[in-house]
């Protein structure tokens, strides 16, 4: 069997489709060469339609994986996002508590600071009655 007659019964193979060759194939309908043509013509569709499916898991792979590194960028950006704003949170609240601190120590000597007033108050009302009698 040539090139050129193999070419050509592969071509009617073709336009007939997979499944009549199958069916022909099965009730053995042609000769010996014929079904060995088709035998080895269906084994080759086998393989194509095989390196075919694995070439498009591949490819679906690829684009898997791709999607999976562009999702890790973005946890990792999400992530630096969340230090930077955890950062921010703790300076805030270091902040916070520094003017609560600031607050408290204001109020204590605005405290004294009226004590003190209301004692020179006391000394000034004092001294009034004192000199006076």
């Amino acid at each position: 069997m040539s090139d050129i007659p193999k070419k050509s019964r592969w071509q009617k193979f073709e336009e007939m489709g997979e499944r009549e060759v199958r069916a022909r194939v099965a009730a053995q309908s042609w000769g010996e060469d014929k079904i060995a043509a088709a035998k080895q013509w269906l084994d080759e569709k086998a393989l194509s339609g095989a390196s075919a499916d694995r070439a498009a898991t591949l490819a679906e792979t690829r684009a898997a994986n791709e999607l999976a590194r562009s999702a890790n960028d973005l946890a990792e950006a999400a992530n630096a996002s969340a230090l930077e704003a955890k950062t921010i949170a703790r300076d805030a609240s270091a902040s916070a508590k520094q003017s609560a601190d600031a607050a408290r120590t204001s109020k204590i000597i605005a405290t004294l600071a009226l004590i003190v007033a209301a004692i020179a108050i006391a000394n000034s009302i004092t001294g009034i009655f004192i000199h006076h009698w």
